[in-house]
């Protein structure tokens, strides 16, 4: 990498909340980076346990320590932090993966233009184990904005933002459920959003994270019902983000995809067969499954009945 004098400052992002257990892990792998020049804001939301006292015990000029007034949540949180950042890069942390030492230093060498950048990654146990040393495969090389809207690709805590695009996405506008698939929304409206292709991250997983890579799903959780239900919420959810985009922003045929987007979550949402999402499946099916290629008649069955 070139000199520190001349690497710009990348503003890495950590979103805490009662993350004792992990924490001192995912410090160490952020102070051992390769590329240097980086500030840390510690935003922390309240934690009741010893969260915050691991971070004063980090004897490292580059950690900066905020705590909030009350909780407000994990989005909430993270937008608190990236209002406090002040490099030409932010990173998305959280509280409980390890990162690879090299993670900054090659998203942005592979950035280019791109608004965003976001890596592959492995899983691992809560004891550090490996679930599954690549978690995403066939990851097309960039990501469009209609794939966006139908879809989140991007995992926070793999990714880095340019800093222009906080005109874009701050404040956050109410009702914003994943700070990553907004921010994501923001810059493939700009000059776009590019993936990486290499395990950067080791992302736990364990008995207390909600996300769609937990592979510890019991029988139940896979039942259709039950996957259905999972579904509707994060159905309901993803329509705030999609509510608050600006058509006047786009273009007429990103207008009309977002109005199918916007029908295609609504749908799912009331459960059951949903035949408008299912409609839409099949129009929008190169940007549903961008991966697949030729439409499947097997995943539009296994789609009507998740």
């Amino acid at each position: 990498m070139e000199n520190e004098k001349i690497q710009p400052l990348v503003s890495i992002i950590v979103a805490t909340y009662n993350g004792e257990k992990y924490l001192a892990q995912q410090l160490e792998s952020i102070r051992q980076q390769t590329y240097s020049n980086i500030e840390i804001i510690f935003q922390d939301d309240v934690s009741s346990d010893s969260t915050v006292a691991i971070a004063k015990q980090v004897a490292d000029p580059r950690i900066h320590i905020r705590i909030n007034p009350s909780n407000m949540g994990f989005v909430r949180n993270f937008e608190e932090g990236l209002k406090a950042a002040k490099g030409d890069y932010i990173a998305l942390c959280d509280q409980d993966d390890i990162w690879e030492a090299n993670k900054i230093e090659r998203l942005l060498e592979h950035i280019g233009d791109a608004d965003l950048i976001h890596s592959n990654c492995s899983l691992i146990d809560e004891n550090g184990q490996f679930i599954n040393r690549i978690w995403k495969v066939n990851e097309r090389p960039s990501s469009s904005l209609a794939e966006l809207l139908f879809f989140n690709k991007i995992t926070g805590c793999t990714a880095i933002i340019r800093r222009k695009i906080l005109l874009r996405a701050l404040p956050f506008p109410d009702g914003i459920a994943y700070h990553d698939w907004w921010l994501a929304l923001c810059a493939a409206q700009g000059n776009g959003v590019r993936f990486l292709d290499e395990a950067l991250v080791r992302y736990r997983q364990h008995a207390n994270q909600d996300t769609g890579a937990n592979q510890k799903a019991g029988l139940c959780e896979k039942i259709g019902f039950v996957q259905k239900g999972l579904r509707r919420k994060i159905a309901q959810k993803q329509l705030n983000n999609l509510s608050s985009i600006n058509p006047s922003q786009l273009d007429h045929t990103e207008q009309h995809i977002l109005h199918q987007a916007i029908c295609f979550h609504r749908s799912l949402s009331q459960g059951m067969l949903h035949p408008q999402a299912a409609l839409i499946y099949c129009w929008q099916y190169k940007n549903i499954k961008p991966n697949k290629g030729k439409f499947s008649f097997i995943d539009f069955i296994k789609f009507l009945y998740w």
